[in-house]
């Protein structure tokens, strides 16, 4: 499912679209749940990411930036 639904992107930016399996649509749809209830345990940091894991008490960089457009895709950070 990560190969296929995510290309190397983060979960947080997972979408789901009318033709995915029903299996992809329940994980995206529980997603954020899931997410709030997660914590990082940073390590080395090769899969610590700056802008999806939450640095900030109940909130992802990502989710404060307005124009996302302008922030590239996270798995190269």
């Amino acid at each position: 499912m990560f190969a296929h639904y995510l290309n190397g992107a983060h979960i947080y930016q997972a979408t789901a679209s009318l033709l995915d399996s029903g299996t992809w649509k329940w994980i995206c749809s529980l997603k954020n749940q899931a997410l709030s209830n997660m914590i990082k345990i940073i390590g080395n940091g090769s899969t610590t990411s700056l802008l999806c894991d939450i640095w900030i008490p109940g909130h992802r960089l990502i989710a404060l930036v307005s124009d996302t457009q302008l922030i590239p895709d996270t798995h190269t950070w």
